[in-house]
């Protein structure tokens, strides 16, 4: 046992900080996103001219991994020590609705980050958003609420969050207006979700992000390794190989995307440092890509059901070596893991939901069962990662939010 450990730890390093390739991490630069930057930063200096007291919108559009998230979060600290400069207070809140997904999450985010002291319960959305407008106007401050991943909310309840933010506005038309808000979707049809007046703003205020080229995603890499790697220990050809990999046009649900070109770079460091290499080479990247890269962020935002569903694909399609299942296998998994777990399992149509939701974070997916089945239904599939790769990461996660979930319940009935 101590062999092994010792193995592992004198493992030859070639990533001097990990932290750097997070999903999380934003970067002080980004590479071909100035042009985006500069336009959130004229859409929203309006904000700043009046003192805060005007409200702005904006929405930010384009595939997973293009920048979206990166530029609004770059704007948000820059736009706060702006402000501070200029004597504005300004509070900058992003939300990611993939993970808060109701009113009632959303608002309560917003409470806890800009006026914590007030009570949270007991108050409808609306209600409270009047109350954050009243705080921030009684103590001269403004807000830019972001919301991420509004694909998740909008089909739900996200038109009410911004009807009830632009009612707040009109109800205090002689008032300063102290929320503006920031939009963020893969997708721009969202906006027929949306009343006419509302699309009207968001159309002269959307900033459009296109998937990044290979020379793009080459800059990106380089940028990125400098803060990540020990000098000369990631080879150019696998810098090249990734970008492009990455911006091929048979790349299906990754073309462009800077996030898995980056878990791509990470995964091949991991597999040269296992194998004791000291540089980063194409046949790293080639390991790496053969398989997969799960973005465990993304898994871990899932709701327990969600995850119990995406362990059902994985196991079912692990079981039967196919390269897709159909939704009844998907469903009779679910209910052994829902028993095997003791979860109460979800009636038909909200399992068919969670399968759109896995689909739309480009995690599996689906098309319409031809020759060969009998009847049509709906053939799911694994995008990018192996069954068993993805069943073992979900055995670990679900043991540990369930076992959270009992020691909770432990804990509210002694009380």
């Amino acid at each position: 046992m101590y062999k092994i450990i010792e193995d592992v730890f004198t493992l030859k390093r070639l990533i001097k900080d990990e932290s750097k390739l997070l999903p999380e991490y934003v970067p002080p630069s980004l590479p071909h996103r100035e042009e985006h930057l500069r336009r959130l930063a004229e859409i929203f200096k309006i904000v700043i001219e009046t003192k805060g007291k005007t409200f702005q919108k904006a929405m930010l559009t384009g595939e997973t991994g293009t920048g979206k998230t990166a530029v609004a979060k770059r704007f948000g600290q820059s736009v706060i020590d702006y402000a501070t400069h200029k004597g504005l207070k300004l509070k900058y809140i992003h939300i990611n609705c993939h993970k808060d997904r109701t009113l009632f999450l959303i608002t309560r985010k917003m409470v806890q980050e800009i006026c914590p002291e007030l009570p949270k319960r007991g108050f409808s959305p609306f209600e409270l958003l009047a109350m954050i407008h009243d705080y921030l106007n009684s103590h001269t401050m403004h807000a830019i609420i972001t919301l991420d991943e509004a694909d998740f909310l909008i089909p739900k309840s996200g038109e009410d969050l911004i009807y009830d933010l632009i009612r707040l506005a009109d109800e205090k038309l002689n008032e300063p207006q102290r929320i503006s808000i920031i939009l963020i979707s893969r997708k721009t049809n969202i906006l027929y979700e949306l009343d006419k007046t509302t699309v009207s703003t968001l159309l002269h205020n959307t900033i459009r992000f296109e998937p990044y080229t290979s020379t793009q995603l080459r800059d990106i890499l380089n940028a990125r390794i400098i803060e990540t790697f020990y000098p000369g220990v990631v080879s150019e050809e696998a810098i090249e190989l990734i970008s492009d990999m990455v911006s091929a046009p048979y790349e299906s649900g990754h073309r462009g995307d800077a996030r898995y070109a980056l878990g791509l770079l990470w995964k091949a460091a991991k597999i040269a440092e296992r194998l004791n290499a000291i540089r980063v080479l194409p046949e790293h990247v080639r390991m790496a890509r053969a398989e997969g890269t799960i973005s465990i962020e993304d898994i871990q935002n899932l709701q327990l059901h969600e995850k119990l569903i995406l362990l059902s694909v994985a196991k079912a399609l692990r079981k039967k070596q196919t390269a897709y299942i159909t939704m009844g296998e998907v469903e009779d998994e679910y209910i052994q893991l829902c028993a095997l777990w003791s979860q109460d399992p979800r009636k038909h149509t909200q399992v068919y939901m969670y399968i759109q939701n896995l689909k739309n974070i480009g995690v599996i997916n689906t098309k319409i069962s031809g020759s060969g089945y009998r009847g049509k239904t709906t053939l799911i599939g694994l995008v990018d990662a192996p069954a068993e790769a993805i069943e073992k990461e979900l055995i670990k996660i679900i043991t540990n939010e369930v076992n959270k979930q009992v020691t909770r319940g432990r804990r509210l009935d002694k009380h």
